[in-house]
């Protein structure tokens, strides 16, 4: 009897946002491809610091997709695992398994994960080739002359949205290095030049409020003519992001 009350005194608890987080960040599922794919619009969220809102919109439908490909059970899982380790952990943990019941629309675990997922993949694409934080915090006070200098190295991070395959990348680095070739023009075409800009375009739509000033200068090279591939240095920028990925060294 005195465990079925405290079943239901635990099926009662309301876990709290800031408890669901810290639940996500100590217990971290895998994610396929095809998962990271799906992510990419909410991890764009992230790399910007959207508002609640906007993150909570933008994940929540992916909340009900994943729940329909066995979110649930993982996060069970991951959840068990944790609270066999920690006796201390174990009331949290079974008040979040009592929260997954809520369903994929309402339950703070289930949307706590997706966005964890979101924020270490915006961590892993900014890697050491950007960070937008250091972008944004260098345009406040750096002059009008070089504030679109600054926001063309965010292109820097638009592996995603140039989808250059890695081998291309490499046989581009290395005819550069060995013929004296031009990576970038090797490797442009106009629907990748196209694609960055856009990706910088939604940048600037998500973080219109979060990064303003940077948001600005991201919108005007979004909307900006589309250049010669020669003269395209957004495109440099990203050519210089790619190629971070398989040569390092490579400048």
């Amino acid at each position: 009897m005195r465990r079925r009350t405290h079943a239901r005194t635990v099926a009662q608890m309301r876990i709290s946002d800031e408890a669901a987080r810290e639940l996500a960040l100590l217990t971290p599922l895998e994610w396929s491809d095809a998962d990271r794919g799906q992510l990419s619009p909410l991890v764009d969220a992230m790399l910007v610091w959207a508002d609640d809102k906007t993150t909570a919109r933008l994940a929540m439908p992916l909340v009900i997709t994943f729940w329909q490909d066995g979110l649930r059970a993982d996060i069970e899982e991951a959840l068990k695992r944790a609270g066999s380790r920690d006796g201390d952990f174990a009331e949290l943990v079974e008040a979040a398994l009592s929260d997954l019941e809520a369903g994929p629309n309402d339950s703070r675990v289930a949307l706590a994960m997706v966005e964890r997922a979101a924020i270490e993949l915006a961590g892993e694409e900014q890697g050491f080739d950007c960070c937008l934080l250091c972008v944004h915090d260098s345009l406040l006070t750096a002059p009008a002359q070089d504030r679109a200098r600054l926001a063309r190295t965010v292109a820097r991070i638009a592996t995603r949205a140039a989808a250059v395959p890695l081998d291309d990348v490499r046989r581009a680095v290395e005819a550069a290095a060995l013929q004296g070739t031009d990576a970038a023009l090797l490797l442009a075409t106009d629907e990748r030049r196209i694609a960055v800009r856009r990706w910088l375009g939604r940048l600037a739509e998500l973080g219109e409020r979060s990064i303003a000033p940077l948001a600005i200068e991201l919108r005007a090279l979004a909307d900006e003519s589309l250049p010669d591939a020669a003269d395209d240095e957004v495109w440099r920028e990203a050519v210089r992001g790619l190629a971070a990925r398989v040569a390092p060294a490579w400048n």
